[in-house]
């Protein structure tokens, strides 16, 4: 190894190790918001598979079982903001101190309900300023770039439809 690949890697880690301290600095709220937000597009990009892998299945005969896949993931995709929500909430329950909460009769359910903020807060973030990056970032949309998400050789194992219409 030259000096300049281990420059090159010290740089890199030094970068890594400063952006790791500014999300440390950061208040819980918006690293689970952040979370929030990288989890919902990984669910995206799942779910995009299961819909792609569906469509390939249909185009090789297996009908039943494509449908069935394509359908089911078309369906999970529309629950995406559902499961966020859920898992902010449930994320906040495990995170926050009940001390730090008013006095009231319930502080679990108070916790409950500002995780339930915090994803909302990150579904709405990814509605007017996420979605606007998808086109340039095509990952993020569950459609990587060329339309394939896996690829082995020459072979192409899942494409995207020709037509994202009617995905039912």
């Amino acid at each position: 190894m030259n000096t300049n690949s281990v420059d090159s890697i010290t740089t890199t880690l030094q970068t890594l190790g400063a952006v790791a301290k500014q999300i440390e600095a950061q208040p819980l709220s918006v690293i689970l918001i952040g979370c929030l937000l990288v989890f919902g597009s990984v669910l995206k990009l799942l779910f995009s598979v299961g819909r792609n892998v569906g469509h390939q299945l249909e185009k090789e005969g297996f009908h039943g079982i494509g449908t069935l896949t394509r359908i089911g993931s078309a369906c999970l995709i529309q629950l995406i903001p559902l499961f966020v929500l859920a898992a902010g909430c449930r994320a906040n329950l495990m995170i926050a101190e009940p001390g730090k909460v008013a006095q009231c009769a319930n502080p679990q359910f108070v916790i409950g309900m500002w995780g339930l903020l915090l994803a909302m807060v990150a579904w709405i973030l990814h509605a007017t300023v996420v979605r606007r990056f998808e086109k340039y970032i095509p990952l993020l949309a569950g459609k990587p770039e060329n339309g394939d998400l896996l690829k082995s050789g020459n072979t192409d194992l899942i494409k995207n439809p020709e037509s994202t219409k009617n995905d039912l």
